[in-house]
């Protein structure tokens, strides 16, 4: 909120999002609450996969809300809000009551720094507060508006398109645009704001809400005992900031190609979420059903084949490591040994490959899907560094494992085959399957855009989540004078190692924040700029601004400071701006009126079509993005290899060079989008510098 400082902000729309994100984070401790009060006599509450389950019925619950919202009113989300808000006062009340002085002050500093690092890295890369207007002085990002494109197609028309020539069908894992349309649609919000504002505040929270409950379940898993709770002190949460953030500085990371993309990436964050909660239910399954000898408890089974199929439409990566982790634990438990089971997993296997071909797309060129060996290592990384590769990757896993191993008294050939035929190394075992499968592609494949990444990064997602339980455990199994006299031993080995840590992890948190405000400082001088009336508006801004947000000056505080003096008076004057406000009101519509409706911008108008950014191929994606309705001729003249595979335009024209980009007659337009099937009634021609209108009514 202090970042659109100057700007006009919706606090309805902040109000309901934070609500509605406190809701599921909080409703698994709170119905947890009230079973141990009420329901202690018919049920044990609590358990293992218990807080998995309870998330992702709160997030069905509110998927089918979205779908009535319409009929009983927005006063709906405004009830859900204010439950998340009560949520909230309990879970307070509960924390600081049951807890120690010592655990609380933890936990506070901790999220502190968590909060810091999350504004900041969330909010210095693809997404950004100010988001429409970086978009009229052409400082926006492609992936969001195209991004934003599928997202509206899927509200309005209920099919993956980008829109830009009525609808075609996007093969793409179009599950994260389908999600996110469902909770713009239940939050009354934009395109815009939900890609900037809902996404971080809600599934951003979530992915950090799944890696920790299923570091908790694996915790239980490994002591068998589903109803002790975790001792989560210092030690764990600084485990948790630095398996999250990392301590070894990004630029350094790069080398290798090791991104942080779970909270750039919409699809693969909200596949890691749904990926993390499905594990721990399987362990719910494995402790609660396979068990079990009542027939009606297998039937829970069925829950796998649905499962799992839908990773594939959030993300192919995720579906990959998913169904060969799940093959896996099918043969080394020998579940085979069981018809029921085979029947299970056959479906799984048949419906995995029908999302395979529902999402793949048809179109291969020489950019994707060939032969290609180390493909990724020979084009992500400097050539210097690849030897390092394996480590660093997989350094997470690796210590990981190294940690486990101590466990062992004796570690010999001998304990590690007992330990390997009695399922006391499956979770080893996991990680080196899901890390070699996810190597494979890097390996043999070409996948453009460093998007093999999606596969090898998975390992890391899951190691975190090892780690913190291995952290609870070790804790759990020491009482109070152990544990300090652990903690004084690692200080006086690793003396000069923990400062390094500590300090570079500081390093990451306080320089993803401090780039954030200095695009957001950017932006508001290149909106001053474009005033041409008196700058009395600068008074308290300093002349040197520039040297701060250029990197020659570091100072935070100072940075912050700055914001309420550099608002955004230029953008007033804005015809840019002007426009793109006016047409996004075009998305207050209602659905059934946008069904009817197309918008044509005349090629013409140069003033949008090459001017309105730097890269023209991004520019036909603002029409769908903003207004939820769909582009008619609205393909740009021409386009290259990697934008026509990339961005969907394949999907209007098997081929680079075809007649739809060409000029339309707009006297015969009508003939036209019945030829292309635009099941519109109505035409919108839209003037974008006077931003005038003028409709042609088409029978179809």
């Amino acid at each position: 909120m202090y970042a659109r400082i100057g700007f006009e902000v919706s606090y309805a729309d902040i109000n309901n999002i934070s609500g509605i994100s406190l809701l599921i984070l909080l409703a698994p401790s709170i119905w947890n609450t009230f079973a141990n009060l009420y329901l202690y006599k018919y049920r044990q509450p609590g358990g293992i996969g218990y807080s998995a389950i309870i998330t992702l019925f709160t997030i069905v619950l509110l998927i089918l809300c979205s779908y009535i919202v319409a009929f009983t009113g927005y006063w709906l989300v405004s009830v859900l809000a204010v439950f998340g808000y009560i949520f909230l006062l309990i879970a307070l009340y509960l924390f600081f009551s049951k807890t120690g002085f010592t655990q609380w002050i933890a936990v506070l500093f901790f999220s502190l720094l968590m909060l810091i690092w999350l504004s900041g890295r969330i909010y210095s890369s693809v997404h950004t507060p100010l988001f429409l207007e970086n978009l009229a002085i052409g400082m926006a990002k492609m992936d969001t508006l195209y991004n934003s494109s599928i997202m509206q197609m899927l509200k309005t028309y209920n099919i993956s398109s980008t829109g830009l020539d009525g609808t075609p069908y996007l093969a793409y894992h179009w599950g994260s645009h389908w999600i996110l349309s469902r909770f713009s649609t239940l939050l009354d919000t934009t395109a815009v704001t939900t890609y900037n504002l809902v996404y971080p505040a809600i599934f951003i929270c979530l992915y950090f809400k799944a890696s920790l409950t299923l570091g908790v379940d694996i915790f239980r898993q490994f002591i068998k005992s589903e109803k002790t709770l975790p001792k989560t002190g210092f030690i764990f949460w600084f485990t948790f900031l630095l398996v999250q953030i990392g301590f070894m500085p990004y630029s350094f990371l790069y080398n290798w190609a090791i991104w942080d993309s779970w909270i750039e990436s919409e699809s693969y964050a909200l596949s890691l979420i749904f990926f993390l909660t499905f594990c721990s239910i399987a362990l719910w399954m494995y402790n609660y059903v396979l068990k079990s000898s009542p027939t009606y408890s297998k039937l829970l089974l069925l829950f796998i084949p649905v499962a799992i199929p839908l990773l594939g439409i959030l993300k192919i990566s995720v579906l990959v490591i998913a169904l060969s982790a799940f093959l896996y634990v099918f043969l080394k438990l020998q579940l085979f040994r069981n018809i029921s089971y085979i029947l299970i997993s056959g479906v799984t296997i048949g419906l995995s490959y029908f999302v395979l071909q529902l999402t793949a797309t048809t179109y291969t060129g020489e950019e994707n899907n060939n032969f290609y060996l180390f493909h990724f290592l020979k084009s992500q990384m400097i050539s210097n560094w690849k030897g390092l590769f394996y480590y660093m990757h997989y350094f997470w896993t690796i210590l990981y494992i190294v940690l486990r191993c101590t466990k062992f008294q004796e570690f010999n050939v001998s304990t590690i085959k007992e330990a390997f035929f009695s399922n006391k190394f499956i979770d080893i075992e996991l990680l080196v399957i899901i890390s070699l499968i996810g190597l494979l592609p890097a390996s043999v494949f070409r996948i453009d855009g460093g998007s093999a990444f999606y596969f090898t990064d998975i390992q890391a997602r899951l190691a975190c989540s090892f780690l913190m339980a291995y952290v609870l455990v070790d804790s759990f199994e020491m009482n109070s004078s152990e544990k300090t006299q652990k903690l004084i031993h690692y200080f006086r080995k690793y003396a000069l190692l923990f400062p390094l840590v500590v300090f570079l992890l500081l390093s990451n948190i306080f320089s993803s924040f401090e780039k954030a405000i200095n695009m957001n400082l950017a932006s508001r001088i290149q909106f001053a700029s474009l005033y041409s009336g008196p700058k009395g508006f600068l008074e308290g801004a300093t002349a040197d601004i520039l040297h701060y947000t250029s990197g020659k000056k570091s100072d935070v505080y100072y940075k912050l400071r700055q914001l309420k003096y550099i608002p955004p008076a230029g953008l007033e004057e804005n015809a840019r701006y002007t426009f793109l406000k006016s047409l996004n009101q075009l998305d207050k519509l209602p659905t059934e009126k946008k069904h009817s409706l197309a918008i044509h911008i005349p090629k013409k108008h140069e003033w949008f079509w090459n001017q309105s950014l730097e890269n023209i191929y991004a520019t036909p994606f603002i029409i769908p993005s903003l207004t939820g309705i769909a582009s008619a001729g609205g393909l740009p003249s021409s386009v290259d290899a990697y934008h026509f595979l990339n961005y969907g335009y394949h999907t209007y024209k098997a081929n680079l060079n075809n007649a739809i980009y060409k000029p339309i007659d707009e006297g015969n337009f009508c003939r036209y989008i019945n030829e292309r099937e635009i099941f519109a009634k109505t035409i919108l021609f839209i003037n974008p510098e006077s931003f005038s209108i003028d409709s042609l009514a088409c029978s179809n």
